[in-house]
């Protein structure tokens, strides 16, 4: 069992979207730790990262945000993922990037 945080998912848009990073595996304990976001646009990023539970309910990870270029968002988190929920970044309209890192322990 691995004691470091692995890339859990990472996406990269090119003029924004919805992206699925990661689900989160059945018989598996997976922890959310970090999520980087980050723009390199001329043009503000509007961005957000969130968990859709397998009932549909939204989780906000990071609320819509406008990205300014070159700024880069960290956020330090200790979130388990339900087995079956689902991390998206959704954003517009200009490009940016997300990753994810966290935990996969077995059950």
């Amino acid at each position: 069992m691995s004691v470091y945080t692995r890339r859990l998912g990472a996406v990269r848009f090119a003029e924004g979207g919805t992206l699925l990073m990661h689900t989160a595996a059945a018989g598996k304990v997976t922890i959310l730790r970090d999520v980087i976001v980050g723009s390199s646009a001329d043009t503000p990023a509007n961005v957000s990262i969130y968990i859709e539970t397998g009932t549909g309910q939204i989780l906000w990870i990071l609320g819509i945000i406008a990205l300014e270029q070159s700024q880069t968002v960290h956020l330090e988190l200790r979130q388990e993922m339900l087995p079956g929920e689902t991390l998206w970044a959704s954003g517009s309209p200009a490009p940016f990037t997300a990753m994810a890192t966290g935990y996969v322990f077995a059950e």
